[in-house]
């Protein structure tokens, strides 16, 4: 996280030292993608945070060809609407 805000906080910097609206401009477009970008990263952590306090799930086998059928009876009468082919 130190490296984006190093770079967010060069940029601001900039805004704040420059007199060229130029110059200005394109480091606000700059410093708008990379908070994007760092509130992005920040969501993909929390949302790792929260997985992390979920139980751990047990195992079982599973029929793999009955979820399959399943499937193909749920979406069957869409399948054949959008004229796709589904097998089993």
């Amino acid at each position: 996280m130190r490296t984006p805000l190093a770079g967010l906080k060069a940029q601001a910097q900039l805004v704040l030292r420059t007199g060229s609206e130029e110059t200005r401009s394109k480091a606000l477009v700059t410093i708008d993608t990379a908070v994007t970008h760092a509130a992005h990263v920040v969501d993909q952590l929390l949302s790792l945070a929260r997985l992390d306090t979920l139980p751990v799930l047990a195992r079982s086998e599973v029929d793999l060809a009955s979820v399959v059928r399943d499937a193909i009876a749920l979406n069957g009468t869409a399948a054949q609407t959008g004229r796709i082919t589904v097998e089993a």
